[in-house]
């Protein structure tokens, strides 16, 4: 909202599209999560590499998204 407000309309679409694919992907990831865990209590052998794979892959793009913003954020300074 600062950026718009500042007249740096780019930067403010770029965050806020950042904002909406982040939420979107956690959304869909600990919904498949939630899923994964509970086929595990039932037994589903299957479900414990998927799980793993997912949380890795969370990861990633939890760290992918810390990226983006410390990159942004030396943008914005210069």
């Amino acid at each position: 909202m600062g950026c718009a407000l500042a007249g740096e309309k780019s930067i403010a679409l770029a965050l806020g599209a950042l904002s909406v694919a982040v939420y979107g992907i956690r959304r869909r990831m600990l919904a498949t999560m939630d899923h994964l865990r509970d086929a595990i209590a039932r037994g589903d052998t299957t479900a414990v590499p998927r799980f793993r794979r997912l949380h890795i892959a969370g990861m990633v793009v939890n760290g992918v998204q810390l990226g983006v913003v410390a990159w942004g954020m030396t943008r914005l300074a210069a």
